[in-house]
């Protein structure tokens, strides 16, 4: 399902999209020209499971939509950013069972699927972050999983060849990425996950890299008492200021917050006990990856399109408003929900263009 909000949080229109199997939208991003571009998964009856990306204009029209699988192993799709030249650039994981290896799929203005690439390694990789560095040029951020768990940075050419690698990693703990943005003053922030396998606890971790994948800081937020505070969405905003928002999760589990944090450009907030920097390394792993082409399909698979509007019923909402740093509870936060025949869950901030 996609909402279209006016800067009010007013709704203009809802769409959904429906393919012959069950199908679920992971991403989205819009172009400059307000184009929307999406990329999510179409559930194989049995397996495997494809991917698609579509196109749909401002008002919510389908233009085009490109089904991609290989006839063999799982598609899971994860993340989408409009290209300079009018097309996209999308990426997640491919695998047997789960997730394995890293795919990337570039598409043109008319989704014609230009060219795509595997990434494999001795550990499983998926992307939860793509953008276009510069014209022709892409840096992909997500998860690294072995014993040594942790996240890791991908520079591609123009034609998908890889360029160089990073991972990124704490020396006992996980240091997940699961959000990254181009930083105003260069290089990259990230948002995600730091905490033990299978521990207690989860903290919420804020990371800055240079433009070589270099860690200049890194900074964990945990009030001490949540089971997990994770950032799931990440932003700059003109100030220089970063935004997180993600979730936090109390005790029982099923107690579940919508989390937001601003911090100051260096990744602090100041005279908060609960902002702890952390010490990460970045090291080299281009030698350890290896980038390969595998024979992909597009299937002409196009989803039935249908105008909701009518069926949504806006509300609001007064939420109460917990401050990590000083324990104190606002009350009367108003907030605008969204009734409908589905259930919205969303915690990724996108870059306004």
């Amino acid at each position: 399902m996609v909402v279209k909000q006016d800067d009010m949080g007013d709704l203009e229109w809802v769409k959904t999209l429906q393919f012959t199997t069950e199908s679920r939208i992971m991403d989205l991003d819009v172009s400059p020209v307000e184009e929307i571009f999406i990329f999510g998964r179409v559930l194989g009856t049995p397996m495997p499971h494809d991917v698609a990306a579509c196109k749909l204009d401002s008002a919510g029209n389908l233009q085009w939509c490109a089904r991609l699988n290989d006839g063999y192993f799982n598609f899971f799709a994860e993340c989408v950013e409009a290209t300079s030249d009018g097309g996209c650039i999308a990426a997640g994981s491919m695998g047997s069972t789960g997730i394995e290896v890293l795919v990337v799929f570039k598409l043109d203005a008319s989704g014609n699927l230009e060219w795509h690439r595997h990434i494999n390694a001795p550990y499983y990789l998926t992307a939860y972050s793509i953008f276009e560095t510069a014209p022709g040029e892409y840096t992909l951020g997500g998860l690294v999983l072995d014993i040594d768990s942790g996240s890791f940075l991908v520079r591609l050419d123009a034609s998908g060849n890889l360029v160089w690698a990073r991972k990124i990693s704490h020396s006992v703990d996980h240091a997940h990425l699961m959000a990254m943005v181009p930083a105003a003053g260069g290089g990259y922030i990230a948002s995600g996950a730091f905490g033990p396998e299978g521990g207690s606890y989860v903290d919420c971790l804020i990371f800055k890299l240079d433009d070589a994948g270099a860690v200049e800081w890194a900074t964990r937020i945990g009030d001490g008492v949540s089971l997990e505070e994770v950032g799931y969405g990440i932003d700059e905003l003109p100030s220089g200021e970063i935004v997180i928002t993600g979730s936090r999760v109390m005790s029982p589990p099923t107690d579940r917050d919508f989390l937001y944090i601003r911090l100051e450009s260096d990744g602090t907030i100041p005279e908060c006990p609960y902002v702890q920097s952390v010490p990460l390394d970045s090291v080299d792993i281009t030698a350890e990856l290896n980038s390969y082409t595998r024979d992909v399909t597009v299937i002409t698979d196009l989803p039935v399109v249908a105008d909701i509007t009518s069926s949504i019923v806006t509300y609001s909402t007064n939420l109460t408003e917990y401050s990590l740093c000083d324990g104190i509870e606002v009350p009367s936060l108003s907030v605008t929900g969204i009734i409908g025949l589905l259930l919205l869950m969303g915690s990724r901030v996108r870059r306004s263009r």
